[in-house]
């Protein structure tokens, strides 16, 4: 049942992680607007490298957080419905 319903799942995620995205965009920008203090004394490379360490956190914990909740919905309905 989960292979068949894994591309629903993998929509989901993507929806959740646009969801996250738009509701930490103030945190984004303060994080950008940090960085942009530090690249005085770093490379562009250390900032791009950064910036996107931040985003992929982002999108890893947004997809770990709706499997996990998923496969525990997935869990509860299996003991409820034995």
């Amino acid at each position: 049942m989960k292979k068949w319903l894994d591309p629903a799942i993998d929509n989901r995620i993507l929806e959740i992680i646009e969801e996250c995205e738009e509701n930490t965009s103030e945190m984004y920008n303060e994080f950008i607007r940090l960085l942009g203090q530090v690249e005085k004394n770093y490379s562009f490379v250390v900032i791009s490298e950064l910036e996107n360490l931040f985003t992929l956190k982002t999108r890893m914990v947004a997809e770990v957080a709706y499997r996990a909740g998923f496969d525990d919905g997935l869990y509860v309905g299996k003991k409820l419905n034995p």
